[in-house]
């Protein structure tokens, strides 16, 4: 636990996880896809905490998923539609 580069998260566990992290100078959350919805819905409130998290910078994927995300919790810091970790570190 002493890395201290970027973190990017990819689902929900890992989200939670980074955001725990003390060290990471920038942890991101990558949304490839709204995994609570249809087959493993989630409490919204237990949503919140990870969607909200002051630590975590969310990237989603598409615009689709862009605007849920804006709509339901907070707008995401980019739209990277095909993973290039060059487009957020400019």
């Amino acid at each position: 636990y002493d890395f201290d580069k970027t973190v990017i998260a990819t689902d929900i566990t890992t989200a939670m996880l980074a955001s725990t992290l003390i060290l990471p100078k920038k942890k991101y959350f990558y949304i490839t896809n709204l995994e609570w919805v249809g087959h493993n819905p989630l409490v919204y409130q237990e949503l919140r905490e990870i969607y909200l998290n002051e630590e975590l910078e969310l990237i989603a994927s598409n615009e689709r998923d862009y605007k849920t995300i804006k709509n339901l919790f907070k707008k995401p810091k980019f739209i990277v539609k095909n993973w290039d970790f060059s487009e957020i570190e400019k």
